[in-house]
């Protein structure tokens, strides 16, 4: 279809699909410029190829916010919004760095954040090692509006092949909701896959 749906209602404060046939995207991640999805051309503007110099929309899937004790770097949701606004980033999918760090009290600030700027989109954070208030905060932030969850291994140090981890996976399928994971070592990518392959 033509439709990338991030997240479709009429509720105030939520967000509508985006139209890939109206509006060509391209969706990046912020820390693998190499990998992209394009968005199909639309048949009215000249069919499945377009010359250089054709404007496309860009949405950033790899954004986050707050504070990250190990580095000095302005990582505040109004730095976010600059740069995305200095570099012509349409929309951006975002998750808390307080909610990877601390608490979940991080996913109700970009809830309140998102609201606030229609462009961003709401990711959840959700720690595995947290059970089994871990389970409660996958249904809360789901029908609270976020449109993915983000589990940033990265920086909470716990490996793939994790039980816990494979338990919230079967948590976040039920919600039918994307899910994004940090997979930069050799073999993580299968580990992943093997993991899924049994939910």
């Amino acid at each position: 279809g033509s439709e990338m749906c991030i997240r479709d209602s009429a509720e105030p404060g939520r967000h509508r699909p985006l139209s890939l046939a109206a509006d060509p995207v391209r969706v990046c991640d912020r820390d693998r410029p190499d990998v992209q999805l394009f968005g199909r051309w639309p048949a009215r503007r000249g069919g499945p190829v377009r010359p250089i110099g054709y404007t496309m929309h860009v949405i950033d899937i790899g954004t986050h916010h707050g504070v990250r004790p190990a580095t000095d770097q302005d990582l505040r949701a109004e730095t976010l919004l600059r740069i995305m606004a200095h570099n012509g980033v349409r929309a951006a999918l975002t998750w808390s760095l307080k909610a990877a760090q601390y608490d979940f009290a991080g996913n109700d600030e970009t809830l309140a954040l998102c609201r606030t700027h229609p462009n961003l989109y709401p990711v959840a954070v959700v720690d595995p090692r947290r059970a089994p208030d871990c389970y409660a905060e996958v249904e809360r932030c789901a029908v609270a509006g976020c449109v993915a969850f983000r589990f940033p291994r990265e920086l909470q140090g716990w490996p793939i092949a994790n039980q816990a981890f494979q338990h919230l996976l079967r948590a976040v399928e039920r919600t039918r909701l994307p899910v994004i994971v940090h997979v930069p070592a050799a073999g993580d990518a299968t580990a992943l896959l093997h993991l899924v392959g049994d939910i």
